[in-house]
């Protein structure tokens, strides 16, 4: 057994600080690791029934039928559902109408999805970007 008395301080400070340095390291790994949160899936698609009714109160859309929400409601389902079977959903406002109009034939042949259930989810992902820019005047 070595004493302490013999070990050299020069090596008693380096191994301290070693030990001070690593509990650094750790201590703002937690703190980073505890502040990040993921994105809930509502807040990346958010549920049908909020788009309908911003749409409804902004007077972007007068009236809906019911095919045309459950169309919509449809559309947010096979997101939340069909692009997480492959990878994590992304905030459906990520992408521009456009980018959406070159991924959803893509993504659509990679899930196998139907030309109604891709017409839904373009409709759900056409009615969000269509509250998003009411609600941005």
């Amino acid at each position: 057994m070595v004493r302490r008395s013999h070990i050299p301080a020069w090596v008693v400070s380096i191994v301290g600080w070693r030990l001070h340095r690593q509990s650094v390291v750790f201590a703002l790994l937690v703190g980073v690791i505890a502040s990040v949160r993921c994105a809930t899936t509502d807040e990346l698609a958010p549920p049908a029934g909020a788009v309908l009714s911003g749409l409804l109160r902004s007077g972007a859309l007068p009236t809906m039928s019911d095919p045309e929400r459950a169309t919509i409601e449809l559309g947010r389902f096979l997101y939340v559902t069909d692009c997480a079977d492959c990878h994590a959903p992304e905030p459906v406002l990520a992408h521009t109408l456009s980018a959406w109009q070159e991924i959803l034939p893509r993504m659509a042949h990679e899930s196998k999805m139907n030309s109604d259930e891709v017409a839904a989810v373009r409709a759900y992902v056409s009615a969000l970007h269509r509250l998003a820019s009411t609600t941005a005047r």
